[in-house]
């Protein structure tokens, strides 16, 4: 089994304390930061959506519960052959 060492690049940074560049690493945890999370929607070509475009959505599912997700369009992709769009969206703040 290889043995894994955790070492610091400093390359980049001036920190050279992996505690310190740990610490970094988890503070958003602290703040209740957590990495963008993007939907995937399909609908309708009928609907004019644009990216930037905003939409507010009820869910429900096992995962998320029963709620409204506020969402902002990043992508909207399609093609000739079918009368769906694909969106892909992420909660707004």
């Amino acid at each position: 089994m290889p043995l894994l060492i955790q070492s610091a690049d400093t390359t980049h940074t001036t920190a050279s304390e992996l505690a310190t560049l740990r610490q970094y690493a988890q503070s958003g945890i602290a703040y209740g930061a957590y990495p963008d999370e993007t939907y995937s929607i399909e609908a309708g070509e009928e609907y004019p959506v644009r990216p930037g475009d905003q939409a507010d959505m009820w869910v429900e599912d096992d995962f998320l519960g029963e709620r409204m997700l506020k969402l902002k369009v990043t992508d909207v992709s399609g093609s000739s052959d079918s009368d769906w769009l694909t969106i892909q969206a992420r909660e707004r703040s």
